[in-house]
């Protein structure tokens, strides 16, 4: 199927596993952050077509599928994304979990499970294979897929406030240690984490690691739009209108020597107590625009340590300090070795599809991720 309407783009990265013999692979398409994307008919088929078009295995949505969380109880906007749901499903089996938006406006636990059954019930809605995954897991195309959704404090508020300290992904393993789907670990299949908020999994510096998820081969995110490039650049604007400069750190390169990290701030940060850090009208955390988006290797202690750029590029984190950054360039076989000697987990940071909150289809991004086999399998 051809379209030429269609005006969003495509990220195409590939991952390697020795859990997947030689030759073998698996391609699979993630969108993040709909944020109602699917309320508009005409926008939707062309984004179905596009899908369509690249014939993906595997789908993955990465949580937010509406702003807000009430949409949820809309009937009006619901059938309109179960459309979708049972349009892309016709081409690839679809993993779905939720994002810190699903969750807001819930008020009662009868609330919750009203809106989580709605979510279970997309299910039944499939022309090919559905499956919403609320702390649930499914196995499909070699993969051993567990959609986890953390606590709405981990993802908003107190959580964004903390993250930058590693204490929300403190909170984050200590809650999934004891009440999260656990992966059953079978010879070569792979372990896909489904999930939204990237910070909760690569934020540690008080050395819990990742616990159970140290067997997790492939985490999926979202949560970190493309479209937070526009306020930056808007930033970009003012400053240099009023200073005659503009940031490092809108440069992808220059702001790896400085970045510290990609968090994702409110108007202001805490310490470890909870006291308010000041911060200037212009802060260096902008840097985390570029890091934001490809894929992240992280260790077992959930340090960061290669990041592959969606232009393909790939960088070596050289501190071992926690939760720092010092990135520098890496030749991409010296990088693809020590990923797979060290059996780094590989983590995807969507683009998400709509940029802040608005949908334009212009901004749309979608992530391929080509998972290739090295030869050999092995076991965590």
């Amino acid at each position: 199927m051809e379209t030429t309407n269609f005006k969003g783009k495509l990220v195409k990265q590939k991952v390697e596993s020795e859990k997947l013999k030689e030759g073998q692979s698996i391609r699979t398409l993630t969108l993040a952050d709909l944020h109602g994307y699917t309320n508009d008919l005409k926008r939707t088929i062309r984004l179905i077509e596009y899908i369509q078009m690249q014939q993906p295995e595997v789908i993955f949505i990465a949580g937010d599928i509406f702003s807000g969380g009430s949409s949820w109880e809309n009937s009006e906007k619901l059938k309109s994304f179960e459309y979708f749901i049972r349009a892309i499903s016709e081409i690839a089996p679809v993993c779905i979990t939720w994002g810190n938006h699903d969750l807001r406006g819930i008020k009662t636990d009868e609330n919750l499970q009203g809106r989580i059954k709605k979510f279970k019930n997309l299910e039944n809605v499939r022309s090919g294979n559905v499956f919403p995954l609320y702390n649930d897991r499914v196995f499909v195309k070699g993969m051993e897929v567990v959609g986890y959704v953390p606590r709405f404090e981990l993802m908003e508020k107190r959580g964004l406030k903390i993250q930058v300290h590693g204490l929300a992904h403190d909170e984050f393993i200590a809650d999934y240690n004891r009440e999260g789907v656990k992966f059953s670990n079978q010879d070569g299949v792979i372990n896909v984490y489904l999930g939204h908020d990237p910070h909760l999994i690569a934020a540690s510096e008080n050395g819990i690691g990742l616990g159970d998820l140290s067997s997790c081969d492939f985490f999926i995110t979202g949560h970190l739009h493309d479209g937070y490039r526009l306020v930056v650049e808007y930033l970009e604007r003012l400053k240099t209108a009023l200073t005659g400069k503009g940031f490092k750190s809108l440069d992808a390169d220059n702001s790896l020597l400085f970045d510290r990290g990609f968090t994702d701030q409110p108007s202001y940060i805490v310490d470890k107590d909870g006291k308010k850090i000041k911060r200037k009208l212009f802060p260096i955390y902008l840097g985390k625009i570029n890091l934001c988006r490809g894929i992240v290797y992280i260790d077992n202690n959930a340090q960061q340590r290669i990041w592959q750029s969606p232009e393909g590029k790939f960088y070596i984190n050289i501190t071992n300090e926690p939760n720092q950054q010092d990135w520098q360039p890496i030749d991409e076989r010296h990088a693809r070795s020590l990923i797979l000697s060290n059996n780094f987990h590989y983590m995807l940071i969507s683009e998400g599809v709509t940029p802040l909150f608005k949908p334009t289809e212009k901004f749309v991004t979608m992530n391929e991720v080509e998972i290739t086999g090295k030869g050999r399998t092995l076991t965590r």
